[in-house]
């Protein structure tokens, strides 16, 4: 909808653009001034010296000023006329002291149409007036007119209803059941009501007539109750137990219909191939292509459900997903501190698994810990050696065990026993083993190639030996002793990333920037972070990294933190201020299932409004909009409502699972149930009368104060109006209404039976809405209607009308 077409819908308003602003805004154009409604540019009186116009939506008004009062003598006193603004003097002797309101000399006021008196000297004289003859004209006739004193040549008024033309003062029939009347040229028609006749009976009209009369239906032997226009088809059925269902009589109900308490069979919800009651959580078995779900037909089972037999059953209540109810049975964890281990949802993986994904996997055989978040070994068993995140029986060639992990050997060795040049155990191509020492036929300075050349060493270099992982050497000894051979030059310390072994720089592991050994790193490359002596992407459950990219363990009982407060704590404990905690104490609300302590002190508040009608031996859904629920510190998905007083009229039930459980007292149900609609209330046949449901609201500590809704029973079926007749009324006396002219009958064991007026007789235009008939209670001399407008009520079946 355009702004245009918005303004326009806006009664009293209309479309302006002030400069600068880019969309039009909606300006009211009326007043209102002591209850009136006055347009854009009308003009009145407030008062007899306040003049007031209205200027868009506006009212400006000006007080006149009597700034000339006039200074009246000792035989005179000051006077403000009726409907003057400004006072006067006149002659003390000249008052008309007997009129009210007070008149004084020389007023000049109407008694009636026809006749006018003046105040002269203190004295009141009227006159009548006089109408002359008036002869009118063909077609018109001499009436009287509203506030004129003599009558007028008035063309006389008609009525269009139809085809026809009525003069004014007509009546007449368009249909048995209605009357019309001309009056003062407008067509006012009243149309009879017909009762409804009773169960078991039809209405038979012969022509000309208007209601007819009730006649009773003869159905076939298997029907207690059936059509009017076809005695055989069933409504209800005589013999005990049998069900009503396409007008035959059935033992049970086809699919996708369910025996009603009226015995009847009604249709199941929407993808219900059967069920105990119409609504869509009441379902028993699915239609094909559904999946059942705690009473509800569905087309996927969602997070905490697992599939079995075309039903969604309950995982366990640590599972968010599942295979089946059992504790072990989980495939995700529907708390975010708990990691998955073996179907399980536990705190943490424990030795010698590590974690992916929030599962827990082993670790390789031969490892005794993994690196974090890593398939990675940490450290080893006893009896195997570390490398490069693996744990293995023996070190590769090239490397030698010490500490448990595999280190390099002398650069000139091909295989050793330990780091010096003299631990060689195998030599490189062109050299030869003598007495663990690998020498060659070349000069000091210079290394055999691997095309068995002579080549030379680095500058400042005195000793190198053949790089076997790439081109050119690797420098042993410095020419200098006082530097060190790294990374095929010689320098005054090892290089970043190197560590310094047997008088060598030897590289340490991936990611690491400093280190003592393998798998001994003390500081990381970033964005890596330093978990046990090694680099990894994240220090993993129950770690954090501190300021130096350093993991440190979380407090005990702690889950997940940051490196002052605890983020998510443990099965045994809860979270509470950033510490993990036993029990919440006092001011706190637990939750179990986030395993939290939260703050509360505000009692929720509870107000219910409105009423619950149930007609007799129904069921009702209990409506959420009666209920206004609050908590300044709990999220209403919290709040629960507790029964404190059931209903003795019936049950307050609850669906759960498809069926429908009693809820008593003590027992509780929530905001979400109420707006899905399954709290209801069961009225039970037995009894007949207006009951009340007693709640009250908890957060799980705190209550609010009591409340009660209340139930109001009707009867099944509406009163069946057995006469109602036109009543003549004599005026000025009581006319009693008796079972000739109005009779009712009740369906119901109601003995509150009410008769409403809708419409008082004087209500019309002329009367200015002011009352001239009651309707007395029979019982009582009190009116039903005290006020014109206000619909009342008799309780019994005659009455009286007052005129």
């Amino acid at each position: 909808m355009s702004l245009l077409e918005k303004a326009m819908k806006e009664k009293g308003t209309t479309l302006e653009r002030s400069e600068n602003a880019c969309c039009p805004k909606c300006l009211h154009n009326k007043c209102v001034d002591a209850d009136r409604e006055y347009e854009h540019g009308d003009q009145w009186q407030r008062d007899p010296c306040t003049f007031c116009t209205c200027v868009r939506g506006a009212a400006e008004c000006r007080t006149r000023s009597c700034v000339d009062a006039p200074r009246c003598r000792r035989n005179e006193k000051q006077i403000t006329r009726l409907g003057e603004c400004c006072p006067e003097c006149v002659l003390k002797e000249s008052v008309c002291v007997d009129e009210h309101p007070i008149r004084y000399h020389g007023d000049i006021w109407n008694v009636s149409s026809c006749e006018y008196c003046m105040c002269k000297n203190s004295k009141v004289q009227c006159r009548r007036a006089t109408c002359e003859y008036v002869r009118c004209q063909k077609g018109e006739v001499l009436q009287q007119v509203a506030g004129r004193c003599c009558q007028q040549c008035v063309k006389p008024r008609h009525c269009q209803h139809g085809d026809f033309t009525h003069q004014d003062g007509d009546t007449w029939h368009p249909d048995p059941c209605s009357v019309c009347n001309c009056e003062e040229g407008k067509v006012v028609c009243y149309k009879r009501a017909c009762p409804l006749c009773p169960r078991g009976t039809y209405h038979s009209v012969t022509q000309g007539q208007c209601c007819g009369q009730c006649l009773k239906v003869e159905c076939s032997s298997a029907c207690s109750e059936c059509l009017p226009t076809n005695p055989s088809h069933c409504v209800r059925c005589k013999e005990f137990g049998k069900l009503a269902q396409d007008g035959l009589c059935v033992d049970q109900c086809k699919d996708t219909f369910y025996p009603t308490r009226d015995n009847t069979c009604g249709a199941c919800a929407e993808f219900c191939q059967s069920c105990v009651d119409q609504s869509s959580f009441h379902c028993l078995l699915c239609r094909p292509g559904r999946l059942w779900k705690d009473g509800y037909c569905v087309e996927q089972c969602g997070h905490g459900f697992y599939l079995r037999n075309s039903q969604c059953l309950a995982c366990h209540s640590t599972c968010s997903s599942c295979s089946g109810s059992g504790r072990s049975q989980c495939l995700s964890c529907s708390y975010a501190g708990h990691v998955l281990h073996q179907g399980r949802c536990i705190d943490s993986c424990g030795a010698r698994f590590f974690l992916q994904s929030q599962e827990c996997f082993a670790c390789p055989p031969f490892c005794r810990t993994c690196q974090p978040n890593s398939e990675k070994c940490a450290t080893c068993h006893s009896g195997t050696v570390f490398f490069n995140g693996n744990c293995l029986p023996a070190c590769p060639k090239g490397f030698y065990s010490r500490q448990s992990s595999c280190t390099a050997c002398h650069p000139s060795c091909a295989s050793c026993s330990g780091g010096r040049h003299s631990s060689c155990l195998s030599c490189h191509h062109g050299y030869d083993l003598r007495r663990g020492t690998c020498l060659s036929l070349c000069a000091e300075g210079q290394y055999v190639s691997a095309s068995g050349q002579c080549k030379a060493c680095g500058r400042g270099c005195k000793y190198c030996f053949p790089n076997t992982e790439g081109e050119g050497f690797v420098c042993s000894q410095c020419v200098d002793s006082g530097f060190v051979p790294t990374v095929g030059q010689c320098g005054p310390r090892c290089q970043q990333g190197f560590y310094l072994q047997d008088n060598i720089c030897k590289g340490c592991d991936e990611q690491c920037e400093q280190c003592e050994g393998p798998a001994r790193c003390t500081r990381c490359l970033p964005p890596f972070v330093l978990a046990d002596g090694h680099c990894v992407q994240t220090c993993g459950h129950q770690r954090y990294p501190d300021s130096e990219r350093i993991c440190r363990f979380c407090d005990r009982h702690c889950l997940q933190c940051s490196e002052k407060v605890c983020l998510m704590c443990d099965s045994r404990t809860f979270l509470k201020d950033g510490t993990c905690v036993g029990v919440c104490g006092t001011g706190f609300i637990t939750d179990y299932k986030n395993r939290l302590c939260q703050a509360n002190v505000s009692p929720p508040v509870l107000r219910v409004s409105g009423l619950v009608y149930v007609k007799e031996g129904s069921i009702v859904p209990i409506p959420a909009d009666i209920f206004y629920l609050r908590d300044a510190d709990t999220a209403s998905d919290k709040l629960r409502l507790v029964v404190l007083g059931p209903p003795n009229s019936g049950h307050l039930v609850k669906a759960l699972h498809g069926h429908d459980q009693v809820l008593g007292q003590e027992d509780h149900f929530t905001v979400q149930d109420l707006q899905e609609g399954k709290v209801r209330f069961v009225h039970s046949r037995r009894t007949w009368r207006n009951d009340k449901v007693i709640l009250r609201a908890t957060d799980g500590a705190l209550y609010s104060e009591e409340a009660f809704f209340v139930i109001q029973v009707t009867a099944k079926e509406p009163p069946a109006v057995l006469k109602n007749e036109p009543l003549t009324a004599i005026g000025g006396e009581k006319t009693i209404i008796r079972r000739e002219v109005l009779d009712f009958q009740s369906s119901g064991r109601s003995v509150n039976n009410k008769i409403y007026i809708l419409q008082d007789l004087s209500q019309n235009d002329d009367s200015e809405n002011q009352c001239h008939t009651e309707l007395i209670a029979n019982t009582r001399d009190q009116p039903a209607v005290n006020q014109c407008g206000l619909p009342g009520h008799s309780n019994g079946r005659s009455g009286q009308v007052r005129s």
